[in-house]
């Protein structure tokens, strides 16, 4: 155990679990096991700070689509990003879009242009 201000000046290794007081960012230890991740598609990672990152590919079938998370957000969707996957004019004229108005900490629904069909890649952050 170590207590009071301690001054390192080189590295410092540790056997076993290392743990710091509750207080400031500044008095925290912080470790690799505090960002779990899954690297699949779909796959989502947790930050420290409670932020929630989770990324995935969906498609839409006649302008609309929608995407279901694996695992809900425990509080709320925040924003959604997407990218297109399906070349073609019409997709880049009227690319498809998360509708702010569907958010739940479920999933989102995905507009295109009236009778496109195409795929997606997104990417959303919640909490």
């Amino acid at each position: 155990t170590v207590t009071g201000a301690t001054a390192l000046s080189s590295t410092l290794a540790v056997t076993g679990a290392a743990t710091a007081a509750n207080g400031t960012s500044g008095s925290q230890v912080v470790n690799y096991s505090q960002f779990p991740i899954t690297m699949a598609v779909p796959g989502t990672t947790t930050l420290p700070n409670g932020a929630i990152l989770k990324w995935g590919t969906g498609a839409y079938v006649a302008g609309t689509g929608a995407v279901v998370f694996a695992a809900a957000f425990p509080t709320a969707l925040r924003t959604v990003n997407l990218s297109l996957n399906t070349s073609g004019a019409s997709h880049s004229s009227y690319p498809p879009g998360a509708d702010p108005t569907s958010y739940t900490t479920a999933g989102f629904t995905v507009y295109a242009g009236v009778g496109q069909s195409g795929s997606f890649t997104w990417w959303a952050l919640g909490n």
